[in-house]
């Protein structure tokens, strides 16, 4: 595995350490945090995010809210995003531009949203960089009960400026 700079290792470090990402969430998204969201494992390549089933993020049918599941679907994508932008040091612009989703079964225990685009986010961050154009990737994230079962899918778009 190649040596990240040292803002990026740390970023990574500190999404990594629980106490500290409950306290971002509070501070950054406190939506996700009265939620229950969160993250179980980033890396440079991938990012799970998980949501729990209970009466915080549960609607009148008895799963989870598709605001919840949105939610942590963005987030397995956009701390990918972020942590690509920590490998340079200029200011770097991300926004979502396009979302849709797609909730194909009911979630009624945690559920995992994962997205594997790292490498492809980290490009899409270092074309912007080098070219001081806004680029944009779809990121997918695949929502899964720990059994496996696909209960979503959502399809974030960003939008990424080096400054």
């Amino acid at each position: 595995m190649p040596t990240l700079p040292p803002a990026q290792a740390q970023y990574l470090s500190d999404v990594n350490t629980p106490w500290k990402m409950r306290l971002f969430l509070l501070k950054n998204l406190p939506s996700m945090a009265f939620w229950g969201g969160r993250v179980d494992e980033a890396t440079t390549e991938h990012c799970v995010a998980s949501l729990p089933y209970g009466w915080r993020s549960q609607n009148p049918f008895s799963s989870i809210y598709f605001a919840a599941q949105s939610g942590v679907a963005e987030l397995s994508t956009g701390l990918l995003v972020t942590s690509s932008m920590k490998a340079h040091d200029r200011k770097i612009a991300m926004y979502v531009i396009d979302f849709r989703a797609q909730f194909t079964k009911k979630a009624t225990e945690r559920i995992y949203y994962r997205c594997d685009q790292g490498l492809e986010i980290q490009a899409t961050v270092d074309r912007s960089v080098a070219s001081g154009q806004a680029q944009t990737i779809e990121c997918v994230s695949v929502g899964r009960t720990a059994g496996g079962l696909e209960v979503g899918r959502a399809y974030i778009t960003w939008s990424i400026k080096a400054k």
